[in-house]
């Protein structure tokens, strides 16, 4: 069936400018524009023709959402698309993309078209920071239609996902009526943390996560405490999901901002430190396992002293930080054959070292370091015991990182010696290890390490290095 006639010329243009031949695609532009300019209510009647049109083809709907994006944006600029509209033609507007988002049935298309809502959305909600209405005076129709879809079984799988994405799209213009409205915010969110859809529930997870981080008032959160363990059932079974999509995103919602640090800091130690430290280890994937790492440390960071007093917070941590430490390549040959500079970062390597800055940094920040210092020591002493290179380079580098917070020097000299003992190692990545961590207590602890003593000692381990097999330890 082809599409009524008010729309073909508009589908018409839509299929030109995907077209590959720059001539037809630039044409098509210049006729869009000058349409947009000179006809603009007739061109976002056009496009939303185009988009409820069952027959026209799916990357022409998406084409068409896009424009109508850029049409409905900026509103509040003068000679805006949207401020040519008219009053009725913007109530039009916001009528045409709920039920445009309730019927479309392409997931790529709805996805777009909810983008076009939230960012309507937030254009035209502004609601005082003080305020708690029930409602948007400027778009009444639509969080209430929203919430109906989100909470509606019978509604597709799809539909409802993006639904509520545009819910949490909305909480940084909404989320004053969300709070007006909690009971009703818990009963939604509730019932997406029980839904089948991976999807629903990780929404349902982000849109807690960013609901809490709007929240400056310790009492507008804490009504939201009950909803904790459902947020970590949603992160296990996403962490168990054979797809780590939907696990990455909620991990990425939980990095810590002062407000959702408070709001977790009573029972993260019973609820999410096991899950997080599990998924930090064992993860199959290694960019979930430093997700879940930057949760642990980023929350640390929003509220340093309240997690240092969470029961073996510091210590979990810590552990995770050396499993990445030691999760080094096998192929010696291959990494000798690299240089420092072009060499492949071993990512987890690299994010232990620097979370163990991190929560140093923060955690001296508020007097809580040698909490810190005694948890690493037997840490640091396990791992030079065991004797293997992969440990041996991981306890290495947790000294080379720590030096700059050490201030007792007769803890500098003995990790000098740590260090001067594997300076001739067998495994050049040992050596390697070994001659970067000296050049790190050099700039550190310069004073120490040119001291007449060490000079003296240090000399001959120079020059016995000028000499070593591996070129990448000698650069």
């Amino acid at each position: 069936r082809e599409p009524p006639s008010m729309a073909a010329e508009m589908v018409g243009t839509l299929r030109a400018l995907l077209q590959s031949d720059t001539w037809t695609r630039t044409t098509a532009e210049k006729t869009f524009s000058d349409a947009r300019q000179q006809q603009p209510g007739a061109t976002v009647a056009g496009l939303f023709q185009a988009l409820a049109e069952p027959s026209v083809e799916e990357p022409v709907k998406e084409q068409a959402a896009v424009l109508l994006r850029q049409c409905l944006g900026k509103l509040r600029n003068e000679g805006s698309t949207w401020s040519q509209l008219g009053a009725q033609g913007q109530g039009e507007c916001r009528a045409k993309l709920l039920l445009l988002l309730e019927a479309e049935p392409s997931d790529k298309v709805r996805r777009k078209v909810a983008d076009i809502v939230q960012s309507l959305g937030n254009q035209l909600i502004d609601i005082e920071d003080d305020e708690r209405p029930n409602n948007a005076q400027a778009w009444p129709e639509l969080m209430p239609k929203l919430m109906t879809i989100v909470v509606d079984g019978s509604q597709a799988v799809g539909l409802r996902a993006d639904a509520l994405w545009a819910v949490k799209e909305l909480l940084s213009s909404a989320w004053q009526i969300m709070v007006a409205n909690t009971q009703q915010t818990l009963g939604v969110l509730k019932a997406c943390f029980s839904a089948p859809s991976e999807a629903v529930r990780c929404y349902a997870g982000q849109l807690l996560c960013e609901l809490i981080d709007q929240l400056e008032r310790k009492e507008d959160r804490s009504n939201f405490v009950v909803l904790v363990e459902d947020l970590c059932g949603t992160l296990k079974t996403l962490a168990e999901s054979a797809d780590n999509a939907q696990v990455n995103a909620l991990l990425q919602s939980l990095q810590g901002t002062p407000a959702l640090a408070d709001f977790l800091k009573d029972c993260f130690g019973t609820h999410l430190l096991p899950l997080l430290s599990t998924i930090a280890k064992s993860h199959k994937e290694e960019d979930t396992q430093r997700l879940a790492l930057e949760a642990m440390v980023s929350l640390a960071e929003g509220k340093p002293k309240a997690f240092a007093k969470v029961p073996n917070f510091i210590q979990a941590t810590l552990e995770v930080c050396i499993t990445f430490l030691c999760r080094l390549d096998d192929d010696l040959d291959s990494w000798a054959a690299e240089d420092d500079d072009s060499a492949e970062d071993e990512e987890n390597y690299t994010n232990g070292k620097e979370v163990i800055d991190r929560l140093c940094k923060c955690m001296k920040a508020n007097d809580r370091l040698p909490q810190i210092m005694e948890m690493l020591k037997p840490a640091i002493a396990g791992l030079f015991q065991v004797g293997g290179w992969k440990e041996t380079v991981a306890g290495l580098a947790v000294l080379s990182t720590i030096v700059e917070y050490i201030e007792d020097e007769e803890m500098v000299v003995q990790m000098l010696g740590a260090i001067k003992a594997q300076l001739k190692a067998s495994s050049p990545r040992v050596r390697h290890a070994a001659w970067s961590a000296l050049a790190q207590f050099s700039e550190d602890h310069s004073e120490t390490v040119t001291s007449e003593s060490w000079a003296a000692e240090l000399l001959p381990e120079f020059l016995a290095g000028l000499d070593d097999p591996c070129e990448r330890v000698l650069s």
